[in-house]
């Protein structure tokens, strides 16, 4: 990283500028690029979507199209020049025509009703006025009252663009003056090319391994930002002209294979003795929760792996999932999960009836839920998916893994549709007596597709019934 550079963090340096440098979330930029060309941007927009996918970037770019000095016949598909006047001070914050707040401190009344009288004042430099309202699922009730009537008709040469990660606790009457961008996560191809792109910026030397883990060690609470920090912890050794992975896992904070490969082949050789053994060695380098995010890194990859091969090692490998999903907390539950990893055999028919017994047993209390239109109880922000049923397609197979980790309520869910999986689409056939229940979670079944490299589509079918 040059010197120049070293003062501010990776991913404010690489932090997108222009519509082009945007990490997925095409279908948000293409809409609105199409509406920048055409003249016809929205004067009410909210973007929604968990932290760190780009929603106030995505505003600020948007501000800048619409400022830039530069004709629109001489920028590349509506992008903004980058370059002059007006351009330079909205992504450094100095535009006075360009206004950001945070609506979680200064969504009272009272600083309502002051940005309601400023905007009544004639831009400086623009022909417009544009206010981007951070956190608008922060504005207090009566804030939000006083809100309304300026976001419902604002001033000719004033623009409102919002965002939120909650839109659900924003009021219904100033989410319904706005058109509505969800950003969602990002596919995994897109991930890697930003940072490939940012690794070529700082002339790193990146491997497709390296690259995988840093994916892997971010927080997928973070979004891209996530990655993009994860990424800047190898700053210090990617510069060398050889990288050990050892390295690596010591930066990213991650257990090595090597040092957790005794417990993985004592779990596959049902020795129970040694895979405990080998966890409380691991102990004493990695902590519980660092443990237990790559006995999930590991358990998924062995639901991906086993998709081709038999049904038995499918069911075995979605079991073990749902063991290790089932982890609660530290300390006595790690253990309790590796010993039920090395210890179950599903060639023992006990073992087999346990599982679908469990199984059956969730679906006859989802059906009673159902009926009775009651919501399904939530437990644990990580409820553990369940084991294969015996008759899961391939289709269905691949859709839970990758949607995993899941609530419970979910997988049920998608466990009754019927799923069919093409080279373009996912697409899921939803019973009529359901369709309800399945609408909250589409956010989440667009982000599982988008991890396959598909689009959903969504069939409602009165004349199935989810058996």
């Amino acid at each position: 990283m040059s010197d120049d550079a070293s003062s501010i963090s990776l991913a404010s340096k690489y932090r997108p500028t222009s519509f082009s440098t945007v990490v997925g979330q095409t279908h948000v930029v293409e809409v609105i690029r199409r509406s920048v060309l055409n003249g016809r941007v929205p004067k009410q927009i909210l973007f929604s979507g968990r932290s760190g996918l780009g929603k106030t970037t995505i505003a600020r770019i948007v501000a800048s199209c619409i400022m830039c000095e530069t004709p629109l016949g001489d920028r590349d598909r509506a992008d903004a020049c980058g370059k002059c006047g007006s351009c330079l001070q909205v992504m450094s914050g100095t535009h006075p025509d360009v206004v950001e707040f945070d609506a979680a401190s200064h969504g009272g009344k009272d600083e309502i009703r002051l940005i309601a009288e400023r905007c009544q004042v004639l831009p400086v430099k623009s022909s417009v006025k544009i206010y981007i309202v951070d956190e608008a699922h922060g504005l207090s009730h009566q804030g939000g009252q006083a809100f309304l009537k300026l976001l419902e008709q604002p001033p000719g040469h004033v623009m409102f663009m919002l965002c939120t990660t909650d839109p659900g606790k924003m009021l219904k009457t100033n989410r319904g003056r706005c058109v509505e961008f969800e950003l969602l996560p990002p596919v995994y191809g897109d991930l890697v090319k930003n940072l490939e792109r940012i690794a070529a910026h700082e002339s790193w030397k990146v491997s497709p391994d390296i690259l995988d883990m840093v994916i892997a060690a971010a927080d997928p609470d973070l979004g891209v930002r996530g990655t993009v920090m994860s990424l800047a912890k190898l700053s210090s050794i990617l510069q060398d002209d050889t990288v050990s992975m050892e390295a690596v896992y010591s930066l990213l904070g991650v257990p090595s294979p090597l040092a957790l490969a005794a417990m993985y082949k004592a779990i596959d050789d049902k020795d129970r003795q040694q895979a405990l053994r080998s966890l409380a060695a691991a102990r004493g380098v990695y902590s519980d929760q660092t443990l237990t995010r790559d006995l999930v890194r590991w358990a998924t990859q062995r639901v991906k792996d086993s998709l081709g091969a038999s049904r038995e090692h499918t069911d075995r490998a979605l079991w073990e999932l749902d063991v290790v999903l089932g982890i609660d907390g530290n300390g006595p539950w790690l253990d309790l999960a590796v010993a039920r990893l090395s210890g179950s055999n599903l060639n023992d028919p006990s073992v087999v009836q346990s599982m679908l017994d469990r199984a059956e047993a969730v679906l006859t209390g989802l059906n009673a839920t159902l009926k009775d239109k009651t919501p399904v109880k939530e437990k644990t922000p990580t409820a553990p998916t369940p084991s294969a049923s015996p008759g899961m397609s391939d289709d269905m197979a691949k859709m839970l893994a990758v949607l995993s980790p899941a609530h419970q309520d979910l997988v049920n869910l998608v466990k009754k549709c019927r799923v069919f999986l093409s080279p373009t689409q996912a697409q899921m056939v939803v019973p009529d007596q359901i369709a309800e229940a399945v609408i909250p979670h589409v956010p989440k079944l667009r982000a599982a597709a988008g991890k396959l490299g598909l689009t959903l589509k969504l069939t409602k079918d009165s004349k199935y019934n989810g058996q």
